[in-house]
């Protein structure tokens, strides 16, 4: 078996530059860059207009900005040669506007549609563009975003995410699903009314809050 080099870089990506940055880095370990991910992410949840503004605009560069900055870096060379993959780690909660975690989902809904149509205008140049969504998986996301889901059942593990996403690679789709979750939630978007979906989710979403006691 060959030997593989790692390396290793901490970077903050949402910074302004971090796509270049990123991109430099990269050229400097290897001429070539075969496969791209974008996986970095985080959540956030309660009333967007208690959202702090600093963490507002971190979500918009790290998902939105950096994201297709570094895709806009990486991508011309892997035409040149006709090869390579990008995969960009978007979620289920992009299928529909989800309240309390609003500014969330829309980001994951934009990498959803900037992916479709990317993969399209790249077609037959032998690239793949894909946008993995998974659904509920056993990280620290929620702890991180400071929200408790209820009544979360068959949670996905980042195993299986990772080995879904590039076996998926094989047959070159664009949307990649985990499981039947991620079926069942792609099928409900499409043939229930948004309006009913965010209903649903936000009643499934908010948490309950603590009354203030009077003195």
């Amino acid at each position: 078996m060959s030997q593989r080099e790692i390396w290793m870089e901490s970077l903050d990506l949402s910074q302004p530059r971090a796509a270049q940055t990123l991109y430099d880095l990269a050229r400097s370990y290897r001429s070539e860059v075969s496969l791209f991910i974008n996986n970095a992410g985080f959540g956030r949840y309660g009333d967007f207009v208690d959202m702090p503004m600093g963490s507002i605009h971190n979500m918009l560069q790290l998902h939105i900005n950096t994201i297709v900055e570094s895709i806009r870096l990486f991508l011309p060379d892997m035409l040149a040669r006709q090869h390579g993959d990008i995969i960009t780690v978007a979620s289920v909660a992009g299928f529909f506007p989800i309240p309390y975690m609003t500014e969330y989902a829309a980001t994951k809904a934009f990498l959803i549609a900037f992916s479709e149509g990317l993969a399209r205008e790249t077609q037959d140049q032998g690239v793949t563009i894909q946008v993995c969504c998974p659904g509920f998986t056993d990280t620290d996301f929620h702890q991180t975003a400071r929200h408790q889901p209820k009544h979360v059942f068959f949670a996905q593990s980042p195993q299986l995410v990772v080995q879904t996403s590039l076996q998926a690679l094989k047959s070159k789709r664009t949307l990649v699903t985990i499981g039947w979750q991620g079926r069942l939630a792609l099928w409900i978007s499409k043939i229930i009314p948004h309006r009913i979906l965010m209903t649903i989710a936000g009643k499934a979403v908010r948490q309950p809050r603590t009354p203030h006691l009077k003195e």
